[in-house]
């Protein structure tokens, strides 16, 4: 549904709504639909709106206190709640369809890339950063951590000025948006530029489906659990070493955060099996690829050689491949067999 150059904030809200009531109505009839949701300004000018027009009628004194801002918080997730909440997977007693959302969001700077000013508690008044930011910002201080716009940008806290308070309330709408989904996916500019495809950062995105439920869900699997158990680490570990560092610790730390890049490349329309995402995060994690990142091999590179050799383990261990299909679990055994043969064909 089209609503570009349609005057009227309500205009955007109800065209989401529209979409999600039609994809409903197709999934109660057995179709499997994805709505896609590429901009929500039009839901947050409405809240906002909302929101202005309740400290016009009971005063700002009374709208800030401790319980008015509780319940406008709650408030707010129920408001997006509405839209989003309706998807899920239907039995076949209500038609067997299903309905998926992806919204799409463009996160606000928080930080200017050529801003090298050092910042002092009180350039962070409370009653705009909120206690628990102005106690971690005290909290750095204590340790004598510089408080620069680089630090704030990693913990999502806007650096002080003009829009400070545009750029927190952007962020309050899509932290309640991460925190009501299954999950998100931060792209950045950044990994981008790097050649990573897609430009995913592993250390801020996550998923919850199938967490906490009785069926067998691929993220939550225990053979994903253990081979991505260091993932997300590894990476973040990896991203806070300085630039000078030319350590050979900080070397390997480097090349083995480029083995898992190199693991998650995957050109658009390049799907891949339950088993090639097992076995070649097996091989990063073992630290099979270290070496050849070590003396610079690309991402690319490093993805076709490992394709090669998970196309060879496949049909070497294809008992061991198709248990894992089935249960979705890895075994010792196979484990081992996965291993030893990766070992053999990434040979440096």
């Amino acid at each position: 549904l089209l609503v570009a150059g349609i005057g009227g904030v309500g205009r955007g809200v109800a065209a989401a709504a529209a979409a999600a009531g039609f994809a409903e109505h197709l999934s109660e009839n057995g179709k499997h639909v994805l709505v896609i949701v590429d901009d929500l300004e039009g839901h947050k000018e409405v809240w906002d709106g909302t929101e202005r027009a309740l400290l016009q009628h009971f005063g700002a004194e009374q709208a800030e206190s401790e319980g008015a801002l509780s319940a406008a918080n709650s408030e707010m997730r129920a408001f997006y709640a509405a839209l989003f909440q309706r998807v899920g997977c239907l039995n076949k007693a209500h038609g067997g369809g299903s309905l998926s959302m992806l919204l799409l969001l463009d996160r606000p700077v928080t930080n200017k890339a050529d801003d090298e000013q050092v910042y002092t508690l009180d350039d962070f008044p409370e009653t705009l950063y909120g206690g628990k930011v102005v106690g971690r910002i005290k909290l750095m201080q204590d340790r004598g951590i510089p408080i620069t716009s680089q630090v704030l940008s990693k913990l999502s806290i806007p650096s002080p000025g003009a829009d400070a308070a545009a750029v927190k309330f952007r962020l309050q709408h899509i932290d309640e948006l991460t925190s009501l989904s299954d999950g998100h996916i931060h792209l950045t500019p950044k990994l981008h530029a790097q050649g990573l495809r897609p430009g995913m950062d592993h250390t801020t995105s996550l998923t919850r489906i199938g967490i906490g439920a009785d069926n067998l869900a691929v993220p939550s699997s225990a053979a994903m659990r253990q081979v991505a158990a260091r993932l997300r680490f590894d990476l973040a570990q990896a991203s806070d070493i300085p630039p000078d560092d030319k350590s050979p610790a900080a070397a390997k730390q480097r090349a083995r955060a480029r083995a898992w890049q190199a693991v998650l490349q995957q050109p658009w329309g390049s799907p891949r099996s339950f088993p090639e995402q097992i076995l070649g995060l097996l091989a990063a994690g073992g630290g099979l690829l270290d070496a050849r990142m070590q003396q610079g091999l690309s991402l690319d590179d490093a993805q076709a050689v490992l394709a090669q050799a998970v196309a060879a383990v496949r049909a070497e261990c294809a008992g061991e491949v198709q248990e894992l299909e089935h249960t979705l679990s890895l075994s010792p055994k196979a484990k081992t067999a996965f291993a030893q043969a990766l070992k053999a064909k990434l040979k440096p």
